[in-house]
């Protein structure tokens, strides 16, 4: 039944993934810019709180406009857009961590051996950080951030504390992005989103990403000489 379930949901997220980026869009949001800023003028905080239910339910279905509402929310709601992005997106992946392992914990456990069991056994003896370097290379989708460490068994615990920090740098940079788009909204024009994959924006989360790794990887070695040597 669990299998059934869970290609029932996966062809939903699928459906709703490709309605979701004719329903929002850069496009469409510079025509609605000045309604939209009036909107949040009025009542900013209220307007923060359904803009974070947005981003849950975007993060928690996986579809994929999470750059766009990171974006956009920045460009309306300026620095204080962070708040609400980090908390949708913190909360969405745990929701997306706790459905992967409800569905497939069981088949995990079972089918986990040779390589695949070194894997998880290398992930488990330092979840935290192998999690948090994950968040930080930006080259890994997040969904996918968010269903490894479920199928290798992490601990939820673990989970909500390496995805509320390791989000952290990258969603400043984004959101700092999406403040300067403020203006390009208002004139009724769509950003030129290039500078999403330039180097000045990918190179220093790529780099953190690789600091992260190689701070674990040494790490792991350490602790193996000291376990090797009792």
């Amino acid at each position: 039944m669990k299998k059934w379930v869970g290609f029932a949901l996966l062809i939903a997220v699928v459906a709703l993934g490709a309605m979701s980026t004719e329903v929002i869009s850069f496009e469409l949001l510079a025509t609605q810019y000045t309604d939209l800023k009036s909107m949040i003028n009025a009542n900013r905080w209220r307007s923060m709180g359904l803009f974070a239910c947005l981003y849950f339910v975007a993060v928690a279905l996986s579809l994929p406009i999470a750059a766009v509402l990171t974006l956009s929310g920045a460009a309306l709601f300026g620095w204080l857009g962070f708040i609400p992005i980090w908390i949708g997106a913190t909360s969405g992946a745990v929701a997306v961590f706790l459905v992967v392992r409800y569905f497939l914990s069981d088949w995990a456990s079972q089918r986990l051996g040779g390589v695949a069991g070194s894997v998880r056994a290398e992930f488990l003896a330092s979840p935290f950080r192998w999690a948090i370097s994950m968040r930080l290379i930006p080259l890994v989708p997040f969904w996918m951030a968010n269903a490894i460490p479920a199928v290798l068994g992490m601990s939820l615990a673990a989970f909500v504390g390496s995805t509320a920090l390791g989000i952290i740098p990258g969603t400043l940079v984004y959101v700092g992005l999406g403040v300067g788009f403020d203006q390009v909204f208002s004139r009724g024009e769509v950003p030129d989103l290039s500078t999403l994959s330039s180097p000045a924006v990918l190179g220093p989360l790529i780099a953190l990403g690789v600091m992260s790794v190689v701070t674990t990887l040494i790490s792991r070695r350490k602790q193996r000489g000291v376990d090797a040597s009792h």
